[in-house]
């Protein structure tokens, strides 16, 4: 979820689907982990780019064992059970000061004009993700590099849907417990104009009862006048 919030953000500006755009940097870069610096996606540094660059050891995979003059150092070429050769090479990448600019170059670099079919099919990951592989963004075979992009993209769903889900079941409880603290305060609230009407008829009532004892003193202060003038 670190860099999800700033691809989601970009996305909405370039077009492309963020899931898609996190599948790669999951793959690419194990999310970061294992990035060249900010360049969340491995992407290479050629004879255009004019920005900071770095070289790092890595591997590529091609079809035949005749590739070496494409790289500056090869230290090792071999065939791998699939019949392809793999390369251990130094290779020029692409360095980034923060990890939103390499995902802006990124989304530039895709918006190339090599990329033009591919683009057709930004909103379906399987097929954009074997477009651009077949359009010569990476070495891997586009049907297995679509294969890996599609399976990551579907986890990073999941997550997503898992997360909301966790989200609206905390959102349920705090509802239903905002319910009942809403309740019990109308509860008290009229408990308390129950008790405040009682207090109102409680003093009524004594007001009338004082009233009353007032009456019956003076009645009685009379009658005791009333009978010593009669004894006299």
């Amino acid at each position: 979820r670190t860099y999800y919030p700033t691809i989601e953000r970009v996305c909405a500006e370039t077009g492309l689907n963020p899931l898609f755009v996190a599948a790669q940097a999951a793959l690419e870069s194990g999310w970061g982990d294992h990035a060249i610096g900010n360049n969340l996606f491995g992407i290479t540094a050629g004879d255009k780019w004019t920005g900071k660059r770095r070289t790092e050891r890595t591997f590529e995979y091609f079809s035949d064992d005749r590739q070496s003059g494409r790289f500056e150092k090869v230290y090792s070429i071999t065939r791998t059970s699939d019949g392809r050769y793999r390369y251990e090479v130094d290779r020029k990448f692409r360095d980034y000061d923060t990890p939103e600019e390499g995902i802006r170059d990124h989304a530039k670099v895709l918006s190339a004009k090599r990329y033009a079919v591919a683009w057709a099919y930004r909103n379906d990951i399987t097929r954009f993700a074997y477009e651009i592989a077949k359009a010569g963004y990476c070495t891997a075979e586009p049907a297995a590099y679509a294969d890996l992009i599609s399976k990551i993209a579907r986890s990073r769903r999941k997550q997503n849907n898992d997360f909301l889900k966790e989200l609206q079941s905390s959102i349920n409880l705090l509802s239903g417990e905002n319910k009942k603290i809403l309740e019990e305060n109308i509860q008290l609230r009229r408990e308390n104009i129950d008790l405040k009407a009682n207090q109102e008829e409680m003093l009524v009532r004594i007001d009338r009862l004082t009233k009353e004892v007032e009456r019956l003193r003076k009645t009685i202060g009379k009658r005791n006048s009333y009978e010593d003038k009669t004894l006299f």
